[in-house]
Formats: C-alpha cells, sequence, structure tokens
C-alpha cells in the first residue's frame, strides 16, 4: 500500500499501526491543529524538485513531489502569489489549489509539540502489511511507524509520493488499485516504470463529476483488475446469489458437417486497398450515356405494370400518369394537400409532413385489393426556384423530399409491401449537369434515401431521375416524355440519373491520381489563419495537426463543448485523468501548440448564425484576416444511426443540425470573405450509404452538393471531400469479422494527412471521393447489389449450397403458410443449411446447429426487423413469442399450444429422447 499525506494513515490502520478509533481520534485532532493555523496558499508547479527549489524564495517549501515533473509549493499567501507571477512571466504552468492552509510548510510548525503529546497518548503497532513511507519515498520501517516522531515529521515534511511510486513500479507486472473517489493519485503514478513498461492503474471509484452508476463502475474496475491478472475471490463475489441449472437437448454426434459457408458470390466482389496513396482519389463526373431502353437488355415492356405515383404540382406528373395509363398501365396518383381524401380510382390528397396520412392511403389501396409493383416519388419536382436558399426553402423540400419518402418508406413496410418493387426517385434541378443549370442542393437529401433504402429493405430496387425543371421549354416536346417514361421503366439498380435537352447523363465517378505536393500546397501560407468547426474531433484534430506542423498556423477551432479555462487545464488533467474526453481535448490543444500553432478556443454552435459570426469576429480579431476553412463539425456516433423503419424525424434532425443548417449558418457568417479555401469533410457514405446511415448519408450528400452549387459563384473555392474509414484507433477484432473489415480500407491518421495535402493542391473540383479501395467495386457491390443480385440469379446452381436432409424431430412439420411465416422459414433455411424449416420447428434440435442458432439471431434481426429472445427459444417456441415472430398482433395463431401447456410436454418428451439416445449410444 502506498498513501497520499493523510492518506498514509489508512494504510496505516489497515496495516495494524492505529485502531481504527485512535485513527479517527489522531486524523481529527490533526485536522483541528491545521485549522487553528494562519490562512495560506498551495501552488501546483511543472517543474522537477530540484529545478523547482532553485526558485523558491525564503518562507516557501516543497509540500509534495508527486511526479518527476509535478511539485507542490506550500507557504503564505503574498509569497505564493510572487512565485506564481514569477512562473507565469517565464511561461512556466502553474495551478493555484483550492486549500485554506499551507500544509506540509513552515506554517505547520507551531502545531508539532501538540500534535506529537497527542500521539504519545496512543499505542503504535507493528504493522502487519508492508506499505511505502511518504518520508522515505521506501518501505516503512517498524520503528518508523512505531515512533510518534515518525508522524509528526509526516505533518511537516514534504510527502514524497514520486519516490514512493517508484519503489513499487520496481516490481514487474503491478496492478495499482487506487482506492477513492478519482483519479489523482492513479494519474500521477500512470508513466514509465523502471524496468520498462507502464503499469495498470485501476481506480476503483468514479470521479464525482462523472455521471456514471456506481456498481456498473465498481464492476469495471474489478474487470479490468482481473484482466491485467489479479486474483479475484469469485466464491466470496458470488456469495448469496442463486444460479438456475438450464437443460439443453443432447444431440447424437453423427459427423456431419454442419456450418454456414461464405457467399462465395460475395467474396468475388471483394476489393483490397490500394497500396499507393495517390491512386485513392476519384471525381464526380456527368456522362453521356444510352438511352435506358438499350441499357435494360431490350427494354421493359409497356403496359401491365401497376404504379403508385407521388405527383408534382406542376403539369408534368398528370402528363407521365396519362401516358402510362395510355400504354395500359394502372396508376394510382397521390398529390400535396393539406386535407387527406380520396381513393385507389380516383387518387389521393394527404398533407406530405404528416405519416399517418401515408398509412391512411396505404390501407385503402391494400382494402381494395390493388396492388402495386413500381413507384414514382415526384413531389421534389418544382418550378425553377429564384434566389437564394432560404431556411424556409429548405425546410419545404426537405417535407416534400427527404420526410416524404421517409414516411412512405416506414408505411409501406408496416402495410406489408413485401413484393419486389422498383423505386424511382424523380427531381427537377437537383444536380449541376451543365452550363445554365441552376443546381437546388435542398433536395439532394433524397439521394441518401435512394442509397440506403436498398440495402436495409431487400425487395426495393431504387434509383434517380433528375429532369430540367418542368416550366422550360423542353417540355413542350412530346420526345422530353417519352425519355422520363424510359427512365422509369429501366430496372437499372442505384443509378442517378440527369436528362438534360434531350441527353441523357449518367454520374460516375473517374480516377484522379494526385501526387504529394513538396514541400508543401500552394493554398497553404505560413503562419496562415484557419478556421475548423468541429475542430478537436478525431479527424479534424489530424487535419489541425498537419497545418500546425507544415503552416505553424494560427487555427481557430470551433465546438458546442465548453472548455475550461487555461489556467485550470493543469488540475483538470490531474483530477479527471486521460481517459476524459475534456481532457483530451486538453491534450490535443498542447499538441497543436507543440508543433508550432498558435490556437484560439471557442465555444460555438456551428448551426447558430449569430455564435457563428461572433467567433469569427473573436477570431480575426485576435489574428487577422481569415485565410481558410475546414467545416467538420458532425455527429457519428449515437442515436441517430438507425435503420430507416426505426428512424424518426428528431434522429435525421441531428445528423442535419451541423451538416445542413451548419453548413448554411456557416457561409452566411463567411459573408463572402475571400477564402484560399473552404473544405467540408463528408463522407464516403454519400456514394455507397451503408446500413442505418440514411440521416448520415443524406446530410453528407447536402454538403457535396451545397460545395457545387457555392462553386458557380466566380473565385469560389469550395471542395467537399468525401473521406474512407480513418484508423484513429486500433481495431479490436483486426483478425477477422466487422473490424477486420474496416481495418482493411481504413486509412492511419498519417495516410489521412498526406490525403489532405494532395487534396489542397486541387482545383477545378466541387467535390473529390477518397477510396483506398478500388470504388467502382465497391458502387457495385454496395448500390448495385450484385451479390445479392448474383444469389437470386443462380438458384439451383452450383453456387448454391447443398441443404442437409430434414433431421428427424418431435414436432410435426408444419408449412410456413403467410408471407411473413414464408419468410422467416427462408432465412432459417439459408443460414442452417436445412430443408424444410417448419414453423414450430425447435431450431436447438437441428443436429448440430445448437450453439449455430444462437448466433443467426442477431441476422435475423437485421433482415427482417423483429425481435427474436435467446432465452425463449432454449425452452421452444411459444404462444406469445412466436406470434410476435412472424408479424401477428397477440391473437393466437392456428396449431400452436400454450406456452405452459407446451413446457410440460416438452420436458417429458425430452427425458424419453434422452433415454432412447443413450441406449443408442451405448
Amino acid at each position: 500500500m502506498i498513501g497520499h499525506s493523510i492518506g498514509e494513515y489508512v494504510a496505516a490502520h489497515l496495516a495494524g499501526v492505529f485502531s481504527l478509533a485512535d485513527a479517527l481520534l489522531l486524523v481529527a485532532e490533526r485536522g483541528r491543529l491545521m485549522q487553528s493555523m494562519p490562512k495560506g496558499a498551495m501552488l501546483a508547479v511543472h517543474l522537477p524538485v530540484a529545478e523547482l527549489q532553485d526558485r523558491l524564495p525564503p518562507g516557501l517549501s516543497v509540500a509534495a513531489v508527486n511526479a518527476p515533473s509535478f511539485c507542490v509549493v506550500s507557504g503564505e499567501i503574498p509569497a505564493i502569489e510572487a512565485l506564481e507571477q514569477d512562473l507565469r512571466r517565464r511561461d512556466l504552468p502553474a495551478t493555484r489549489l483550492h486549500t485554506s492552509h499551507a500544509f506540509h510548510s513552515a506554517m505547520m510548525d507551531p502545531i508539532l509539540d501538540p500534535f506529537r503529546d497527542k500521539l504519545r497518548t496512543m499505542k503504535l503497532g507493528v504493522p502487519r502489511v508492508p506499505f511505502v513511507s511518504n518520508l522515505s519515498g521506501t518501505w516503512i520501517t517498524e520503528a518508523e511507524a512505531t515512533d510518534p516522531g515518525y508522524w509528526v515529521r509526516h505533518l511537516r515534511q514534504t510527502v514524497n509520493f514520486c519516490q514512493g511510486i517508484d519503489t513499487l513500479l520496481t516490481e514487474p507486472d503491478r496492478i495499482l488499485l487506487e482506492v477513492g473517489p478519482g483519479t489523482t493519485l492513479g494519474t500521477f503514478a500512470r508513466r514509465p516504470a523502471a524496468k520498462g513498461g507502464s503499469p495498470v492503474v485501476v481506480a476503483s471509484l468514479r470521479h464525482p463529476r462523472e455521471d456514471t452508476a456506481d456498481l456498473p463502475f465498481l464492476l469495471g474496475a474489478l474487470g479490468r483488475a482481473w484482466i491485467a491478472g489479479a486474483q479475484v475471490d469469485a466464491q466470496g463475489f458470488f456469495a448469496g446469489e442463486k444460479r438456475r441449472r438450464i437443460p439443453l437437448p443432447t444431440y447424437p454426434f453423427e459427423r456431419e458437417r454442419y456450418w454456414v459457408d461464405p457467399d462465395p458470390l460475395a467474396a468475388t466482389h471483394g476489393t483490397a486497398a490500394k497500396k499507393d496513396p495517390a491512386d485513392w482519389f476519384y471525381a464526380p463526373i456527368w456522362k453521356a450515356a444510352l438511352p435506358s431502353e438499350i441499357v435494360a437488355r431490350g427494354g421493359a415492356k409497356d403496359g401491365g405494370e401497376r404504379w403508385l405515383f407521388l405527383v408534382d404540382e406542376g403539369e408534368m406528373g398528370d402528363r407521365l400518369v396519362a401516358r402510362l395509363r395510355e400504354q395500359g398501365d394502372v396508376v394510382v396518383t397521390v398529390r400535396a394537400g393539406k386535407v387527406f381524401s380520396g381513393n385507389s380510382r380516383t387518387g389521393f390528397v394527404i398533407d406530405p409532413c404528416l405519416r399517418a396520412h401515408y398509412d391512411k392511403f396505404l390501407e385503402s389501396i391494400g382494402e381494395e385489393g390493388r396492388s402495386v409493383n413500381r413507384v414514382v416519388h415526384g413531389l421534389a419536382v418544382e418550378p425553377e426556384r429564384p434566389g437564394d436558399l432560404t431556411a424556409e426553402g429548405m425546410a419545404r423540400a426537405q417535407d416534400r423530399g427527404y420526410y416524404s419518402l421517409l414516411h412512405l418508406t416506414q408505411a409501406m413496410d408496416a402495410s406489408g409491401f413485401s413484393q419486389p418493387l422498383q423505386l424511382k426517385v424523380l427531381t427537377s434541378q437537383l444536380h449541376y449537369v451543365l452550363r445554365g443549370d441552376v443546381p437546388h442542393a435542398e433536395k439532394s437529401t433524397l439521394l441518401g434515401l435512394v442509397k440506403v433504402i436498398p440495402q436495409e429493405q431487400h425487395n426495393v430496387t431504387a434509383s434517380a431521375v433528375d429532369v430540367e425543371a418542368p416550366d422550360a421549354a423542353t417540355w413542350a416536346e412530346a420526345s422530353a416524355l417519352d425519355e422520363v417514361l424510359q427512365e422509369l421503366r429501366s430496372t437499372a439498380p442505384g443509378t442517378v440519373v440527369a436528362l438534360r435537352r434531350q441527353q441523357r447523363f449518367v454520374l460516375g465517378y473517374e480516377p484522379v491520381r494526385l501526387s504529394l505536393p513538396e514541400p508543401r500546397p500552394r493554398r497553404l501560407r505560413d503562419g496562415g489563419v484557419y478556421l475548423i468547426t468541429g475542430g478537436l474531433g478525431g479527424v479534424t484534430f489530424v487535419l489541425a495537426a498537419y497545418l500546425a506542423h507544415v503552416a505553424k498556423a494560427k487555427l481557430v477551432l470551433t465546438g458546442r463543448a465548453r472548455m475550461p479555462e487555461r489556467a485550470e487545464w493543469e488540475a483538470w488533467l490531474a483530477g479527471r485523468g486521460e481517459e476524459d474526453p475534456i481532457s483530451q481535448r486538453i491534450r490535443r490543444v498542447q499538441a497543436l501548440e507543440g508543433y508550432g500553432a498558435e490556437v484560439l478556443l471557442l465555444s460555438a454552435d456551428v448551426g447558430d448564425l449569430a455564435q457563428m459570426e461572433a467567433a469569427l469576429e473573436a477570431a480575426e480579431a485576435r489574428f487577422g484576416t481569415l485565410n481558410g476553412v475546414i467545416h467538420g463539425a458532425g455527429i457519428v456516433g449515437g442515436n441517430t444511426f438507425r435503420p430507416i423503419l426505426e428512424i424518426g424525424q428528431a434522429e435525421c434532425e441531428q445528423q442535419f443540425h451541423p451538416k445542413v443548417a451548419g453548413l448554411l449558418a456557416l457561409d452566411r457568417a463567411l459573408g463572402g470573405r475571400d477564402l484560399d479555401f473552404c473544405l467540408l469533410t463528408s463522407s464516403l457514405s454519400s456514394v455507397l450509404g451503408g446500413f442505418a446511415y440514411a440521416a448520415y448519408a443524406a446530410a453528407n450528400i447536402f454538403m457535396d452538393s451545397y460545395a457545387q452549387a457555392r462553386n458557380r459563384a466566380a473565385g469560389s473555392r469550395w471542395i467537399s471531400v468525401n473521406w474512407d474509414e480513418w484508423r484513429l484507433f486500433e481495431f479490436a477484432n483486426a483478425g477477422g469479422g466487422r473490424g477486420a473489415g474496416l481495418a482493411q480500407f481504413a486509412m492511419s491518421p498519417g495516410e489521412g494527412a498526406g490525403a489532405f495535402a494532395r487534396l489542397l493542391d486541387l482545383s477545378g473540383v466541387s467535390s473529390v471521393v477518397v477510396s483506398t479501395g478500388d470504388l467502382q467495386s465497391r458502387i457495385a457491390q454496395w448500390i448495385g447489389l450484385e451479390a445479392l443480385r448474383g444469389k437470386k440469379a443462380t438458384k439451383a446452381s452450383e453456387h448454391e449450397p447443398a441443404r442437409h436432409a430434414r433431421p428427424h424431430l418431435q414436432n410435426a412439420y408444419v408449412a410456413p403458410s403467410s408471407p411473413a411465416e414464408q419468410k422467416i422459414a427462408r432465412v432459417w433455411a439459408d443460414l442452417l443449411g436445412v430443408e424444410k424449416v417448419g414453423i414450430q420447428d425447435n431450431f436447438f434440435d437441428l443436429g448440430g446447429n445448437s450453439l449455430l442458432a444462437i448466433q443467426v439471431v442477431t441476422r435475423i434481426r437485421a433482415d427482417l426487423k423483429v425481435e427474436v429472445s435467446v432465452a425463449t427459444l432454449f425452452e421452444g417456441p411459444t404462444v406469445e413469442s412466436l406470434s410476435r415472430l412472424i408479424g401477428g398482433q397477440g391473437e393466437e395463431p392456428q396449431g400452436f399450444e400454450h406456452s405452459s401447456d407446451r413446457g410440460k410436454k416438452r420436458k417429458e418428451e425430452r427425458r424419453r429422447r434422452q433415454g432412447e439416445r443413450l441406449e443408442e449410444n451405448a
């Protein structure tokens, strides 16, 4: 054991030097005597003790040596203030401690004799447990522990905690457990040991300001100590708890292989990271393409299709609907309004902002016996909008675009639309394709859903078609409508198409080779002033570090979190430890300043125009003219990453706030300043989407579109960067699984900084994709979904895994009947490799699949969006669990027994089968 100052009294009591009663009396008397002395002060100083003692004026004492370069000075208040001012003049960090008296200093001398008298009345025992002395810095001796004079000197002299830790760390593999709230002593002890490496330091209690429940924190501490090698008294820890034995069915080892093999088709679409970082860059490009009827392998058939068409307020939608009906198709129309009305024959009117209206018209379609296999969302088609983008215009675009499509997708799933669907999202003037186009960036968030919906809803194929404004002169020609109709009938998945002046353009990506600039990018200025929003995040810190290292930049870092005053940093670090988020930000600022940068921290919400204007004024008042901006604010975790069927407007707005509202506020706050560059940190999700990434991808796509629209003005130098994964920490599962997949493409901080340098030398483009793997292969896999489509196309082929015959089960085979039951049965059969999985099967009796069934539960949640309880599956399906599993509303499905009766029968059947198997094995 080792204590710090009065902490040594605790160690002494536990070792048997003091009884508990004597220790309490002694501590109380010690405190009373100290409080009777004149007021004093203490100062924490970041200097080695030898260097500090040379600077100490008379009347001050070194009260504690806590670490090799961290000491505490104690003494009279005027002397402490003078020392503090002297240290600050020399740019040496010093922090005033919140104490009332000058402990361990000459100001304590008058109380030494009364304290000695108190000690002489007590019996001091020989220590039974070794502990380290604060005075000597080594193991206490029996003579010291039992000498009243030792404890008098302990009150007055320097606390040599640093040397005491060195004594402890001479023993290798030492585990240090801090007993008490917080991590102050652990912070002092966390340094390289004499024999190399750092000690394992575990805090037993949370810091008083830390918002964590005590029991989980304590159990976590126990777990960390056990991982480090500490022996845990398991019997004592689990004493008083009751454990229940769970019987599992046995099965014979029939030497038949049961395993889920990887999909060979999916494996063929994999791609490895490119070795040369110069080949990681791609620029979006609009390519003139053949008409869609030729691309679609001969074209789609006219007539006989069943359409759901959300029609715009102009004439274009009506003309398209009329043409579809002329060709023999059935079309149900939906228009925007305020009050719900209509039916499948005359069409519906809905408020596009109300999710309930979508449920209502889809329910009506189902009740009338109508079905749909093609959906066109055209509410984002609008006449040309003049002027700048306003908040009202942005909100209207989201209501009729992103949120409308989100509501429609959620309502279709809730209404049971499980048949294959072709979804076309129709927009107008979204993209800048030809000279003269006026892009509407506010509509671009729709594309996030276009990419993610098919990744989450495997029955949906989606693509986007952008046309000229419906009031453009080209719409007077009949051929223009024919082009749109051909595009709406096309079955190509994931395409983003623009129709301009009787020409068809498809969005693609061209590789751009970028060499590393030497000695630095030409856009960077030595000592330049650069504003970085979200400047202390992971990626933005790397970019800031590059600017600091290469250009000795003046950095203005903004963020929503408030930072403590600089004078409080050392105390904060000492009291909170390295794991605290604020501590990590402080360390990052110190690192930037160590690279030679000047750093100004400003608390500002990037989505608040007034706060950003104030931040810019403060930045230029401190450093002068602003030279460049990096917009890196964003949300990369938390509740906003949810599947489409679970996400709501609140979660979407959280993602949109920094990247959409924040970008608009930032641009307005900049007020036309002439910048060398304005770089937006977008994401590869803009191109590839991703499961549960609907809102995140939409927000990043808006940034790409906004940069494109912004660069239409002369002299603008905006660029949006679609970054690939960053490896800002080591992946825990580098050997396989999801961690290995991410690690395959993730950039290290050094590689990311190199990519940043290359991008700063690039000009003439509005957005750039950074993909460490071949981008076209990744698009084919994630957007084209080639692996899924290839699997469907090769049923009963050589790629189809062989299925095992249905084993002999205790329950009779009950074939699935409803579409939901059939879908669940197919998933189980595919995953387990077993023929004829019935709706009442106990999956834990399927030969060697007992453990495997536990593992596939999570995959079923991801695929079908249903809740499956592993605990329920242990005892077999019940009425409640399986009716919920197949989508029932609480009624009892036909052929199911109540769980209580079924449980009794299953126990009897298990006993019988176990007896039969024992006889067979014998």
